[in-house]
């Protein structure tokens, strides 16, 4: 399960992991990590499976000084980068306590 923002550069990576990795079921999420709405994304993606290893590697820069950048992208990347960890982290957790896979 890969979770992205979606765009052009997500599309090529999953076509490219399909082609190289053929016998792995690829399940492709894409969403927002740094605005509410994404956990809906990633439940709906894999709530029939069993998520025993979680990787966060999303992240979102902000670049200059910080009285410059507007406070929107400020959060964004505080979402994107913190925020979202704790919230995924913590849906599978949940679930691998419950079913006894922890």
């Amino acid at each position: 399960v890969i979770a992205a923002y979606p765009d052009a550069v997500f599309n090529k990576a999953m076509e490219e992991m399909k082609e190289a990795y053929k016998g792995i079921e690829f399940r492709k999420v894409e969403c927002n990590l740094a605005r509410p709405g994404y956990m809906d994304d990633i439940t709906k993606a894999t709530d029939d499976i069993d998520v025993q290893i979680v990787i966060n590697n999303a992240g979102y820069i902000c670049t200059g000084f910080f009285a410059d950048t507007t406070k929107e992208r400020q959060m964004d990347n505080l979402g994107c980068n913190a925020v979202a960890a704790v919230d995924i982290t913590h849906h599978f957790i949940q679930k691998l306590q419950a079913k006894k896979l922890k």
